[in-house]
């Protein structure tokens, strides 16, 4: 592994034009979709992740709020009428009065709208205004272990003389309700967004564990899920029961990677067994759908009846 104090000297080179700027929020700006960078080899790769970063930072943190109610946290806008994801424990229920401060120092009003309090999810509407920056939301169940990712908000409150603060960090693990990073978090934070380094948001930060690590997220899975139901002003104070899919059954264990789903073990006696495919095989589609992690893998298997099972084309 590299150095992570040379890490952290590349990184370092960026931070006044990182933390220093105080303009007025503007579109976010056009980027590309660079191949992230794994494993850093040599100050090459690390001069490479911070080029990548830079190249979305002004617009991941033109979207980037903080949030007045009973507290102080942030959030970040993702479109253009005014919705701002935060988390539960800084939006409060639904129907709650707050305030929105923009990245220039201008309050505007809030409401508070859904929340999942089990997952920390909620979700604010500006009530004035139009045409606010935002940042993209990342599809559920993009971001992976040892993806490189960065973190914004405003830790203390909002202060308009230092800016959003940025970490950089990686994930640590994923789960189906959290994400973990090193991206270090401290109170005021919460709420505000971590993005992959395409500047898309996979998660919203959450709580703080006890070492430097612990950092928790809630993944952007839980605001699409539930998304028309946040929107309505619903309050979610339990997780609903699993539902038990009566789907077809493949007979493969499986993990996401960046090229779709590698098939780990086939079941002998299974469908896949039977249609030949081996551990190493990597599925892309399914009748066309694209499958680009595990969780939509086996929504594609569970949806279909055992016997569209052996018409399938993967």
């Amino acid at each position: 592994n590299f150095p992570a104090r040379l890490l952290a000297l590349a990184l370092a080179l960026a931070l006044p034009t990182i933390t220093g700027s105080h303009a007025a929020p503007a579109a976010a700006i056009p980027r590309s979709n660079p191949t992230p960078i794994q494993s850093p080899k040599d100050e090459r790769d690390l001069i490479a992740i911070q080029a990548q970063l830079l190249e979305v930072l002004d617009g991941a943190k033109a979207a980037t709020v903080g949030i007045e109610s009973e507290g102080s946290g942030s959030g970040v806008i993702i479109s253009k009428d005014g919705y701002v994801l935060t988390a539960a424990h800084v939006s409060g229920k639904p129907g709650a009065e707050l305030f929105v401060v923009l990245p220039d120092g201008t309050r505007v009003k809030g409401r508070s709208l859904g929340n999942k309090a089990f997952a920390d999810a909620g979700l604010i509407k500006i009530l004035e205004g139009e045409n606010y920056p935002i940042a993209e939301m990342a599809e559920p169940g993009k971001s992976m272990p040892g993806d490189w990712c960065f973190s914004l908000g405003h830790p203390g409150g909002f202060d308009e003389d230092r800016g959003v603060v940025l970490r950089v960090g990686r994930i640590i693990r994923r789960r189906t309700d959290t994400i973990q990073s090193d991206c270090k978090l401290l109170g005021g934070d919460s709420g505000g967004p971590l993005f992959d380094m395409q500047g898309r948001v996979i998660g919203i930060h959450s709580r703080i564990g006890a070492s430097e690590d612990e950092n928790f997220h809630v993944p952007v899975r839980a605001f699409h899920r539930d998304w028309e139901r946040m929107v309505a002003g619903d309050f979610m104070q339990q997780k609903e029961p699993s539902v038990v899919r009566k789907g077809g059954f493949l007979g493969v264990q499986s993990t996401s990677t960046s090229r779709g789903v590698t098939i780990s073990r086939v079941e002998r006696r299974s469908p896949a067994y039977a249609a030949g495919l081996k551990a190493g095989d990597i599925v892309t589609h399914i009748d066309g759908e694209k499958i680009s992690a595990r969780a939509s893998f086996s929504n594609a298997i569970a949806s279909r009846s055992p016997q569209d099972l052996s018409l399938i084309h993967i």
